[in-house]
């Protein structure tokens, strides 16, 4: 024979011979990826709900949360933000100019007696401590929302007490 033919494991190696065409397959996504992309791509929702995490990216100024921000007023979505998750962002933030920017473009949820005692039972059946990621969880699952908020295994932990597939997007 006179050499590798593309199909061969050396082709890659030897710069006389034509690469086969579409990416190598340590380069193609694994079938786990697509299926998730593929999952992903049909959970649709209608909005954000901004956790602590998100408004703390607010407080300081993070370029990742205004742009989300942004494109979500630009698109006509108001994001919403329960009142608990107000009360925690002011605590550690302690009250920072462009807190009060963001909210301005939100919709704040109230927290009245009802939707309190109602947080209070999903916390405890789900074995939460943080009231406000169970706010943060449950406002997306009732409202059909993604959620913007830090990385955190309590937020998929309550989501998958009310058995809601949540979208995270990470700031």
């Amino acid at each position: 024979m006179s050499g590798p033919t593309r199909g061969d494991r050396g082709a890659a190696s030897d710069p006389n011979v034509e690469a086969p065409p579409g990416p190598r397959a340590s380069e193609r996504p694994s079938k786990t990826l697509r299926l998730q992309k593929g999952r992903r791509g049909r959970a649709t929702r209608t909005g954000l709900v901004y956790g602590p995490g998100a408004l703390a990216a607010a407080a300081r100024g993070d370029r990742l949360f205004w742009a989300l921000h942004q494109a979500a007023l630009v698109r006509g979505l108001v994001p919403v933000v329960p009142a608990a998750v107000v009360s925690e962002a002011v605590r550690a933030a302690g009250g920072a100019a462009l807190l009060e920017d963001v909210l301005a473009g939100t919709e704040v949820e109230p927290l009245d007696v009802d939707r309190a005692s109602a947080l209070g039972a999903l916390a405890s059946g789900a074995g939460a401590d943080n009231l406000v990621t169970v706010a943060v969880v449950e406002t997306a699952a009732r409202r059909n929302l993604a959620a913007v908020a830090e990385r955190s295994s309590k937020l998929a932990e309550v989501a998958a007490a009310l058995d809601h597939d949540l979208i995270l997007h990470v700031v």
